[in-house]
């Protein structure tokens, strides 16, 4: 099962955008505690990467192991929100190596983030993605 998480996305299974950029790995410098809700059950780390982030939302990997959805914030690219995907995997903390994968999505239009809806619909996308890779 880890394996699956970590072999990289098949070309035809991300959309293209995802797959033009490759893997990037950065660090995480800071991971604050539970941010707002943003659906039921489901909690969303503060965090700050080394290295900026891909505009909008993305998918990858904390920690060699642990699949995450997270949302760039639109004024700051190296701070987003993290949503862990499933239960397994070590807990999100400051000093693991975010692999991003690919995009969810671009930016929202007026530099908003996003709200409940679109939320469900990126945590969504993301499974999608990690299934059909």
């Amino acid at each position: 099962l880890v394996q699956t998480y970590l072999s990289a996305p098949k070309a035809g299974a991300v959309k293209p955008e995802a797959a033009k950029g490759g893997v990037r790995i950065t660090k995480l410098v800071t991971v604050q505690g539970k941010a707002a809700p943003l659906l039921q059950g489901v909690d969303a780390k503060t965090c700050e990467a080394a290295d900026a982030l891909p505009a909008g939302a993305f998918y990858g990997i904390v920690g060699g192991a642990r699949p995450v959805v997270g949302c760039t914030d639109p004024s700051r690219a190296t701070q987003c929100q993290l949503v862990a995907l499933g239960e397994s995997g070590p807990a999100l903390a400051s000093g693991q190596a975010l692999a991003v994968l690919g995009t969810v999505r671009g930016p929202l239009s007026g530099g908003a983030g996003p709200d409940e809806k679109q939320w469900a619909k990126d945590i969504a996308a993301a499974k999608e993605m990690f299934a059909t890779a």
